[in-house]
């Protein structure tokens, strides 16, 4: 029995849904139905059921459920404890988890301040489209576009990320941007690897329909620099294009989780308050240049 299959279908288990899981997992719907299956097959039992209403969870599969739960809770507690305790011990790297864009524009750029701050720690920073587990230590510091949940968790909204419609100036060719009719542009965006997102879902409301699609941020912004088309794209890596009026797309708040365990441990309180701090007046400076 492979784990990371079991913790997956616990997952499946409390959502009832595979593209939940699947958001929550940051894989595919397909990759989620395939690891299922795996998993059912290693043990020759059948765990969930599709549904009209989603997944169900059969009787045998709600006692594996109950038991891997119990055992679960147990040896987290443990192993959180252990790293706790070594953490104090000696300067273990801090592992940040966070999108790619977040890492390279953001954090990366800002380590000469944290070290000023706080001297000599060692960093990890982890670009991942995954939500890394802080129960399994997986990541110390966890900063995600969406809210994490766990009773262990210590979770604070630091910041919000406002998006924009954007092409490039080789694109419009001398077009007045608030000339522009999407129906009869080239729409660039995001496929469905991390379900409906708000990023994804604005086009179906505007009755618009993409022409190339990928689950990666900074290809879209390749392409929109290259001239291949419009793009909704995130405006604190868009300053050097030119925004398109389109329908309003919400903010997604930044949240940052630590384990409770480990967010009083000296080394990794000092970087989540600096990634904190780093990335709320980056992401309000970029407002402010917008707003000027």
């Amino acid at each position: 029995m492979n784990w990371d299959d079991l913790k997956l279908f616990l997952l499946a288990a409390e959502s009832a849904s595979l593209t939940a899981t699947a958001t929550a997992a940051g894989m595919s719907v397909a990759t989620v139905g395939r690891r299922l299956a795996a998993l059912e097959s290693s043990i020759g039992l059948r765990l969930v059921e599709r549904t009209p209403r989603g997944l169900r969870v059969t009787a045998t599969g709600r006692e594996l459920q109950a038991l891997a739960n119990e055992g679960a809770d147990q040896f987290h507690a443990l192993e959180r404890k252990f790293g706790a305790l070594r953490a104090k011990a000696r300067a273990e790297p801090v592992t940040v988890s966070a999108t790619e864009p977040i890492i390279s524009e953001i954090l990366a750029p800002a380590l000469g301040q944290l070290w000023k701050r706080s001297g000599a720690i060692t960093v990890d920073l982890r670009a991942s489209t995954d939500v890394a587990s802080l129960a399994l230590r997986e990541a110390d510091i966890a900063i995600r576009l969406f809210q994490p949940s766990g009773d262990s968790l210590y979770v604070r909204r630091v910041a919000d990320v406002s998006f924009g419609l954007f092409a490039s100036a080789g694109y419009l060719a001398g077009r007045k941007p608030e000339a522009l009719d999407l129906a009869r542009e080239r729409i660039l965006g995001y496929d469905a690897a991390y379900g409906e997102i708000p990023e994804r879902a604005w086009t179906r409301q505007a009755g618009l329909a993409f022409a190339a699609m990928t689950s990666s941020t900074r290809a879209l912004l390749n392409a929109v620099r290259n001239g291949v088309g419009v793009a909704l794209l995130p405006r604190y890596l868009a300053s050097d294009l030119i925004e398109v009026p389109g329908p309003e797309v919400s903010n997604r708040p930044v949240f940052i989780a630590i384990h409770s365990d480990l967010r009083n441990v000296p080394r990794i309180r000092a970087v989540s308050t600096w990634a904190r701090d780093v990335i709320a007046a980056t992401l309000a400076r970029k407002a402010s240049r917008r707003l000027s």
